[in-house]
């Protein structure tokens, strides 16, 4: 009995989407094909093609039920930014999902989807807005509301301010790996909450 035949439906995809993040992160997109996630997964390829166009499609309904699980699960990842009443602390918890996102399979197969913003421009349309406009919108949320209690005024709210925290966990998740809570704080209290003060 072969794998495929044992696995049905929601278990079968779970295995398909888990040998895509697998496949991406070691080969990219440019090595990745239906056949070699096929392989990874234990499954036939025309279970592939009866579900999806293309990789570029598989790849998109991977990050996009990654997101509905990070949303709905215990690791966040980004995806939430809970209203406290304090935009220091805010930004501390949103940023602190967000560092460890970046460590779950998903967040490991980021970065050679950064690299495809110019060989794929319509793949990488779709990637800001599943991925990166949600999490900016919740960061313009949390300070709108602060501009609201009067912490700090509506003129500091600009784009390059709501980008700088989750540019800065990036970057330095992808020069120096992993990025620890001091560090989350230090990127809020040193840059982020300088610049909206100003």
């Amino acid at each position: 009995m072969s794998a495929e035949s044992r696995r049905r439906g929601a278990d079968l995809e779970g295995a398909i989407f888990d040998a895509t993040l697998d496949e991406l992160a070691a080969h990219g997109m440019a090595g990745l094909t239906f056949e070699s996630i096929a392989a990874t997964a234990g499954a036939g390829k025309a279970s592939l093609y009866r579900r999806w166009r293309d990789p570029e499609q598989l790849v998109l309904a991977v990050l996009a039920r990654g997101e509905a699980d990070a949303e709905a699960g215990a690791n966040p990842s980004g995806t939430r930014l809970i209203p406290t009443g304090d935009l220091r602390g805010e930004l501390i918890a949103f940023l602190g999902d967000l560092a460890d996102g970046l460590t779950t399979p998903v967040g490991r197969a980021l970065p050679p989807l950064l690299l495809e913003r110019e060989r794929r421009p319509e793949m990488w349309e779709r990637i800001v807005a599943l991925l990166i406009e949600p999490r900016q919108r919740l960061v313009t949320e949390a300070m709108r509301r602060a501009v609201a209690r009067g912490e700090i005024r509506a003129d500091a709210v600009t784009p390059s301010r709501v980008s700088a925290g989750a540019a800065l966990v990036l970057g330095r998740h992808l020069t120096t790996g992993p990025v620890d809570h001091p560090t989350v704080v230090a990127i809020v209290d040193d840059v982020v909450l300088p610049a909206l003060k100003a």
